[in-house]
């Protein structure tokens, strides 16, 4: 995650949240939702929205709904996968609709249901897809962040 998310105030375990302009105002149990909920590398990441949100919130006390969209999206910008995001979440959502729809399949016809089939299959493979490429991006981040704190080693270790 990007963040240490802990029992203590999220303030503490991260000091440098409070320079981010993006979440300014917000309290401890809202970033610590917004990270249970937004991060790529949450615990509840394979979860449907639904359940990330209800599985988030209860790991915290409060938080004010009317702020928690932006502070989401804001999370989501940061970790550079936002609008990759929203395609996982639309495929995911399509997906659910899908196998509620197989699961009482007593009143389908064969065809519908051969359709409905491939289509659950088209959609996995889509959303693997943009796993694979929200996982390339954050390694190749995550790389290129290392790679620079390797350099700048080897540069102070040149002049040491």
């Amino acid at each position: 995650m990007l963040f240490k998310i802990s029992q203590e105030d999220v303030f503490d375990d991260n000091p440098h949240l409070s320079i981010l302009t993006e979440f300014k105002g917000i309290t401890s149990d809202e970033f610590k939702f917004v990270a249970l909920y937004a991060d790529w590398k949450s615990p509840y990441k394979n979860l449907s929205p639904e359940e990330r949100y209800q599985k988030a919130l209860l790991n915290v006390s409060s938080v004010r709904k009317d702020k928690i969209g932006k502070y989401i999206e804001a999370y989501h910008d940061m970790q550079g996968i936002g609008s990759e995001r929203e395609s996982l979440e639309a495929l995911e959502a399509a997906l659910s609709e899908i196998r509620k729809r197989l699961k009482g399949a007593q009143g389908l016809e064969a065809d519908e249901i051969k359709k409905l089939s491939a289509s659950l299959i088209d959609l996995t493979k889509q959303r693997k897809a943009i796993e694979i490429m929200i996982n390339t991006e954050m390694n190749i981040n995550m790389q290129k962040d290392s790679s620079a704190e390797d350099e700048m080693s080897a540069i102070d270790s040149f002049h040491a």
